[in-house]
């Protein structure tokens, strides 16, 4: 119901399982705008949203007697509504729901709010009970505000005058902690009437009672309004409010048809008075029965009166099989006939053809049905409004055409005008969110079989979307309508079935190049160029019907082709896709939300199920160079993946060939994911990388995953049976009965508090630090690992080596003396009982600080603390600056045995009288294994205490040995705690992979400690025997001990740890379950199968996996290494794997006849070189058996091929058949494969329907066709690394470390950190005017001998740098070349090659840099100023250079001295090299230049020789050489040549 809508009712009726697309959203009954709706005796259930939401500006809404069960709120009384769907003449304060009255209602089990009130007014909440609320967030009535920022002055409107009287609210006991009634920030206009009374409040984890109220102990009221904050129990809410009169916390005591017992608190609580201003038919109860009139009611929507009874949930469950309604896009066919428009118009019409002219089109034309126009139109947009389906609009040649624009009609060609041989170009800058091309709904059921075809895409600015987008439904082989109009018209073969989107080069698109989003059928991607995109080549979610092939997809920050969302009959064939830096091909996505998944398949279909792509073909493909895996399965089912030659792939992350998962949340509390399955991988070549730097990473692998959702054991709907009748049997109302029931049902010691007898004492008489079985001291030894140990691990660090944070010292200023602080946390040793004639320490009592947390404190706060004791991090009273940090004071009270510790501690002559203050005070039994309370902080984050975990002196020097585990800290942790620690505070990357608090490791046991010295031995004994226990958020892998100058004589020893590589480190499973709140009410376990709040595990293979691989050649390039083949499985998932080959083969009982042995593949025409051992060593497929011109492949014998690509016209060495007898593969390869599409229209196209026009010559390849040559192929030669004649290439980037420090003027310079692949520059200085600001930053580049990279003669065609910028805050950039000029000299400092010469003088006469950074030191005629997306952390800049300039820099100017200046004003920028990991963000100058042809003239012009030796040209015999991809112009032909033909190259050398 949206916008206006009145007077509507509904009535004894039942709403169930909406959202079956969304899934995780949906709503029963949505209102927007909606006025004098009735909801009444209606029971909604099963449903994600909210069963009623009434937002917008609803106004008098009656919601009556009705049964909400299982939803994720119960009622939304207003939420969040767009500014412009609101009436804004009636209800200018913008509020969202007015006058509504709710009413008797039963609200049970919501994983949210029971009910919502967002900037509702007059709202009232009249005797409803809301059992079982607030499962997983909010509150059982949650009281908000919502602020419209789409509107003028962004109000903030609260909820005003409000009513909430006779509710029973209760949550349950597995609910997450909160407040039960809560009014958020600026949620409620405190100076009008809050009316609350007789309402009864119960947490099900039992009642607080009349003691001190502590957090999680009892119902919490909430009050987070600016100046009025508050969180306590009800008594503390009710002199907060000064309201909620006659309200209680107790346990309700309601049957299972909720009317409360005969000794229900819940009885005559009501006053009468407050409900006498509405009629008594609202009052009835929810069975329909009367409330006796001027008596005391009870509370709640059912009276003790059972004159009337409903019947109760649950309802009939036919209503549950019947089929839910299609999600087909479009109307039924049925809408049209052969008599209605628009049907019978078009069965007469001719197709046209609209011309566009950039410079003399004019849009000011009339519209015409029969695009009958005199002139050309001057935008795309314009013609493509006047234009009707089947039209075509023709670019003018050789023009930039602006974007974005959509098409929204069937049958529509975009292309450049066949007439003109250069092609069109669209470029779309600044359009911020909206993709450059897409198709969506419009006239005629929208946009069906469209063409776009022979022209350029350029993106550029603030643009930060798609390039082409096909949308929900809308650009693909059909709508309803154009079915039905060609079914029906006799015109059956002018449908092609598919769109065709082929011959275009698309570049700098923001995000994908091209995406196929939800529902898009039949869709043909043909010979594109996609290149310089920032997230995905290709991107398909929820695609059917697809083919991609002949692309070269290139310089890809992301993935090349993602096939995901459930995408169905996928073809991926004959395809380039390299320089990308996420993985080459990804069957399948890491995430696609099920919303954009087709549901119907998933759910009705005999063969659906969730996976993320099913029934792909992947073949014939070279993938090369890639950050992460070459070729990755996402919970992929029935793919065959043959005849790929995958080149320097995964050299960052991940494998070459990756299985892992991809997850799919069903609903608000279930999430799972499929194993991949039917997987077929044969026939292929997979090079991985030598350019590793995480590592020997797996040649293929297997992963787990555990999901980012805990199952969730919703409570029952109706309260216990057992108490029906009688009021006895209540379940019990005490907090820690229930925790522990809860923890119970657990792994490991979760719900166990450990207790022992006091413990004997020390030979010294010094206590000991807990007993013996504490698990501190727990040899860990034996433990198993984590299933999920090494992405946990990593995300502390894989990389580095372990750190003792002990041990030497700093130094901190006093005024002019320097003072030592020894590193570490100290511990002092107090007696406070008498001993040896000396007098006790005296306890004192400890302030806790505003930002402290006193309601974790252990009281009473007296603490033996003499004014001396030793604080972390400072000098004695040394204040907070300079001695900041967590400033732990740990004291031990040896008459006692107990220990006290705090953080942020400050001594009384630093307080300036008011005693030592901290943020917060704990102490420990130390005879005890007693807990802190769970959700309980301590000194440190876990919960945990400091001091046992500490290395100390004694044990190491002293003794020898340790007993206990080591405390240490990372820099992310997740929300999680397992037992002994007690509490969590999740920092940096809180995900599932993330340390919790409590994790458990331990030192390989492998690992040599004999190797280390003395006192570095000892611990690293210790950390094999006893492990770490993770404690604080803090630097990686950083170990603590104890502070004390006694340390200084070990430093060196100490500092032994330091050879220890956090690679050694392992995560252990103890055994223990998680705890996800602070209550520790919501746990996951380890085991997957004890805790039904368990996270569940997951593994990419299983036993019903049906693995398929064979002959596959293998190799890793990293000289002397083998492949690592990896099966993550352990436990309870299976068993895993990891190691060579041979053992793979034996684990999958698959990938037979495969080999490791290097394929001997030339990495510029990615062929197999003459002596490779691939050539004819695999077995002939039924699915692999053309060519890419569609001829049979080159044989030996009736059934042996090469492996890898299958490339045309090849002639294959005699010596390279390899003496082995290949299996065939063609008796176990699935006989699926996805229907090929068409590649051209049908014939018999009459003439009054103009066409795209088609060249019959055979299609041109992406690849070079020569043979293959006998260039190495140990490496690609387009990435080595120039070396300079002098210097280096620190961090990456174009520097000198000696000479380059200062690379803009005198006055002002540009500093620089360098890092890993990349330099980061940072301006400072104004000097040089840019626009109206200053420039802070000049970065300049050198090209090092160009020469070597162009033949001689050759002529310079065109040129462009590409460069990766990270960073970008830029407002004002220009980019210039640099000429033969030199800085004023100041002395003679002269380095050949380092491309600037710093402080040296000028002979006279000679050219000389004004000031370095000026546009006098410029060729005026490059002199530009590119336009740059929008800020974001990576930027691909792409910058055109003159013909001449390049020239020049070959020819007329040293090497040394070429270059570009870019200079921009404000911020700075990170540059990415040519070490960087990722190879998409390495510079790369591209140079297209022509050489005098060598063969025969042919009949094609100079023109047409130039481009088609483009594509064939020998160019692998040249050092760096790359194809340069697809034609700028269409071939012609002519009778003769008019002059001699060239050859053109594109050519990358390195910047």
């Amino acid at each position: 119901m949206v916008m206006k809508v009145s007077n509507i009712t509904f009535r004894n009726s039942e709403l169930a399982h909406c959202g079956e697309r969304f899934r995780t959203y949906g709503h029963g009954i949505e209102g927007v705008q909606a006025h004098h709706v009735t909801v009444q005796d209606c029971y909604l259930h099963d449903i994600p949203g909210a069963g009623i939401h009434l937002v917008g500006g609803s106004s008098y809404a009656l919601i009556l007697r009705n049964f909400i069960s299982n939803s994720g709120f119960g009622m939304n009384i207003g939420f969040t509504t767009d500014y412009d769907l609101f009436d804004t003449i009636h209800n200018p304060l913008l509020y969202e729901n007015m006058h509504a009255v709710v009413a008797n209602n039963i609200i049970s089990v919501t994983l949210n709010a029971g009910i919502n009130l967002w900037a509702a007014y007059n709202a009232s909440l009249l005797l409803n009970t809301i059992w079982n609320a607030q499962h997983l967030a909010q509150s059982a009535i949650l009281i908000d505000s919502y602020q419209h920022v789409d509107a003028p002055k962004a109000p903030v409107i609260g909820c005003s005058r409000l009513t909430i009287v006779g509710n029973i609210l209760t949550k349950a006991t597995y609910a997450r902690v909160g407040p039960i009634l809560s009014i958020r920030t600026s949620g409620f206009n405190s100076s009008s009437p809050l009316l609350l009374a007789g309402n009864v409040y119960f947490d099900s984890k039992g009642v607080a009672g009349n003691g001190p109220w502590q957090w999680a102990h009892g119902a919490m009221f909430e009050d987070d309004r600016d100046g009025l904050t508050m969180v306590g129990n009800l008594t503390a809410w009710k002199l907060h409010c000064h309201c909620d009169a006659g309200s209680m916390e107790a346990n309700p005591r309601l049957d299972r048809r909720f009317s409360p017992l005969a000794c229900s608190p819940a009885l005559a609580v009501v006053d009468p008075t407050l409900l006498a201003k509405w009629p008594s038919s609202l009052l009835l109860d929810f069975n329909g029965n009367a409330r006796q009139a001027l008596t005391w009611q009870s509370a709640g929507a059912v009276s003790p009166s059972v004159i009337l009874q409903k019947p109760m949930p649950p309802m009939p469950s036919v209503l549950l099989t019947a089929p839910a309604p299609s999600n087909q896009v479009g109307l039924p066919v049925a809408y049209y006939d052969t008599w209605t428009w628009p049907f019978g118009f078009w069965l007469g019409r001719v197709c046209r053809d609209l011309y566009v002219d950039a410079v003399s089109g004019s849009d000011a034309q009339t519209f015409n049905y029969q695009s009958n126009y005199s002139r050309p139109f001057k935008t795309i947009q314009a013609a493509l409004i006047s234009i009707n389906q089947c039209d075509r609009v023709l670019l003018k040649g050789n023009q930039t055409h602006w974007g974005h624009f959509g098409i929204y009609r069937p049958n529509v060609t975009i292309m450049t005008d066949p007439r003109d041989s250069i092609r069109a170009t669209v470029r779309c800058d600044n359009v911020g969110k909206s993709p450059c091309i897409i198709a969506g709904d419009g006239f005629y059921d929208g946009a069906a079989e469209l063409t776009l075809s022979n022209f350029n895409l350029v993106m550029s600015g603030k643009s930060t979307s798609t390039c082409i987008q096909l949308n929900e439904g809308y650009g693909g082989a059909y709508s309803p309508y154009w079915r039905f109009y060609v079914e029906n018209s006799g015109r059956a073969n002018y449908s092609r079935g598919f769109s065709l989107i082929e011959r275009m080069d698309i570049s700098g698109c923001a995000l994908a190049g091209v995406k196929l989003s939800t529902f898009i059928t039949g869709v043909v991607l043909s010979h594109l160029h996609i290149h310089g995109v920032n997230t995905t080549g290709v991107e398909l979610r929820n695609g059917n019907n697809v083919t991609v092939r002949h692309c070269l997809i290139e310089n890809v920050l992301g993935s090349g082709v993602l096939l995901g969302g459930g995408s169905r009959n996928i073809l991926v064939e004959w395809n380039t896709i390299r320089q990308v830096g996420g993985r080459g091909v990804l069957v399948g996505s890491d995430n696609t939300e099920v919303q954009y998944m087709d549901t119907e398949y998933a759910t009705k279909h005999p063969t659906g199920s969730w996976h993320d792509a099913i029934n792909v073909t992947v073949r014939n493909n070279v993938i090369a160079h890639t950050g992460d895996a070459g070729l990755a399965f996402y919970s992929a089912r029935d793919v065959v993946a043959v005849h790929n030659t995958l080149l320097d792939v995964a050299q960052s992350a991940q494998a070459a060939v990756l299985l892992n998962l991809s997850p799919k949340t069903l609903n608000n509390t279930y999430q799972t994911m499929l194993a991949n399955r039917n997987i077929s991988l044969a026939n292929n070549i997979v090079e991985q990388s030598n350019m590793l730097v995480n590592g020997n990473l797996p040649m293929v692998e297997a992963r787990i995953m555990q999901v980012t959702l805990a199952r969730v054991a919703l409570p029952p709907l109706f309260p216990d049976p057992s108490s029906t009748g009688n009021c006895s049997g209540f379940p019990s109302t005490s907090n820690s009965n229930a925790i522990n029931q809860i923890m119970r049902s657990t792994q490991g010691e979760v719900a166990r508090r450990l207790t022992s007898p006091v413990l004997p004492r020390r030979s010294d008489g010094s206590c000991r630090h807990f007993p013996a079985d504490n698990p501190w001291h727990r040899n860990v030894s034996g433990l198993p690992l984590h299933p999920n140990g090494d992405s946990i691990r990593s995300l502390i660090r894989n990389g580095g080596h372990l750190h003792p944070d002990f041990g030497g010292g700093f130094t901190v200023m006093k005024g002019s003396k320097a003072m030592f602080v020894p590193y570490g946390i100290p511990i002092t040793t107090v007696n406070t009982l008498p001993l040896r004639g000396q007098p006790g320490v005296p306890l004192v009592p400890i302030s806790i600080a505003a930002s402290g947390y006193p309601s974790e404190c252990d009281y009473p706060l007296l603490y033996p603390f003499p004014s001396t004791a030793a604080v972390e991090g400072a000098y004695l009273n040394c204040p907070d600056n300079p001695c900041s940090g967590d400033r732990h004071v740990l004291v031990i009270d040896n008459s006692t045995c107990q220990l006290y510790e705090t953080w942020r501690s400050f001594p009384p002559n630093v307080t300036a009288g008011r005693g030592w203050v901290s943020d917060i005070a704990v102490k420990f039994d130390l005879s005890s294994n007693a807990l802190r309370p769970l959700g309980f902080t301590s000194s440190d984050a876990a919960g945990l205490p400091v001091a046992p975990g500490l290395v100390q002196f004694e044990e190491v020097i002293t003794r020898g040995f340790i007993n206990h585990a080591l405390r240490f800290t990372g820099p992310n942790s997740r929300a999680a705690y397992a037992l002994p620690a007690t509490h969590f505070a999740p920092a940096g990357d809180s995900g599932p992979d993330s340390p919790w608090m409590g994790l458990r490791v331990r030192l390989n046991s492998s690992f040599d400690c004999s190797q280390l010295a003395r006192a570095a031995r000892v611990v690293c004994v210790a950390l094999k025997t006893y492990g770490g226990i993770f404690a604080d958020n803090g630097s990686p892998w950083y170990f603590s001990g104890e502070a004390t100058t006694k340390w200084l004589p070990y430093v060196s020893e100490l500092q032994d740890l330091t050879r220890i590589p956090a690679s050694q480190m392992l995560v252990l499973d103890d055994g223990s379950c998680l705890c996800l709140d602070a209550a520790c009410s919501v746990t996951e376990c380890s085991s997957g199968a004890s805790d039904p709040n368990a996270r569940q595990v997951y593994s990419a293979i299983d036993s019903d996996s049906q693995l398929r691989f064979s002959h596959n050649f293998y190799y890793n390039m990293a000289a002397g290494s083998k492949g690592r083949f990896a099966d993550r499985r352990t436990g309870y998932l299976g068993r895993g794997y990891d190691g060579d080959l041979a053992g793979w083969q034996t684990h999958i009982r698959s990938d037979n006849f495969s080999l490791e042995i290097d394929p001997r593949v030339d990495f510029s025409s990615y062929r197999l070189l003459p002596n490779s051992p691939a050539h004819f060593a695999v077995p002939l497929l039924s699915c692999a058996a053309q060519d890419e011109f569609g001829g049979p492949v080159a044989r030996a014998g009736a059934n042996l091929v090469n492996a890898g690509v299958l490339f045309a016209n090849y002639t294959p060495a005699p010596s390279a058949v390899p003496s082995r007898k290949p299996t065939a593969l063609s008796t176990w390869l699935p006989t699926f494969i996805p229907t090929l599409l068409p590649t051209r229209r049908p014939s018999g196209l009459p003439t009054s329907l103009p066409v795209t026009a088609v060249s019959t010559n055979r299609p041109t390849s992406l690849r070079p066709s020569q043979k293959p040559t006998s260039a190495s192929p140990t490496s690609d030669p387009a990435w080595k690394t120039i070396s300079f004649q002098s210097g280096s290439m620190l961090g990456g980037v174009l520097y000198n470390s000696s000479y380059d420090t200062q690379i803009s003027t005198l006055y002002s310079t540009a500093s620089y950190s360098n890092y890993n692949g990349y330099t980061a520059f940072y301006g400072s200085g104004s000097q040089f005017q840019v626009s109206n600001g200053s420039d802070q930053f000049r970065l300049l580049l050198r090209f090092d001998n160009l020469s070597q990279f162009i033949p001689p003669g050759s002529t310079v065609v065109q040129a462009q740098l590409v460069l990766t910028l990270g960073n970008w805050v830029t407002s004002s950039v220009r980019v210039c070349a640099l000429m033969n000029k030199h800085w004023d000299r100041k002395q003679i400092v002269v380095y050949k090659g380092t491309g600037w010469r710093l402080n040296r003088w000028v002979p006279t006469g000679e050219s000389r840099w004004t000031s370095p950074g000026a546009i006098a030191d410029c060729d005026p005629a490059t002199v530009t100023s590119p336009l740059f997306p929008a800020s974001g952390y990576y930027v691909s800049l792409t910058v055109p250079l003159a013909a001449s300039t390049v020239s020049s820099w070959l020819t007329g100017i040293p090497a040394a001295n070429s270059g570009l200046l870019i200079w921009a004003r404000t911020g700075n920028v990170n540059v990415f090299s040519t070490t960087s990991a990722v190879l998409a963000r390495r510079p790369r100058l591209l140079i297209t230049y022509t050489t005098p042809a060598t063969g025969t003239p042919t009949t094609n012009s100079p023109t047409a020789a130039l481009i088609t030796s483009t594509l064939t040209s020998p160019i692998s015999a040249l050092p760096t050489a790359t194809p340069i991809g697809l034609p700028t112009n269409e071939p012609t032909t002519t009778s003769a040549p008019t002059s001699k033909p060239t050859t053109t190259t594109t050519t990358t050398p390195t910047i």
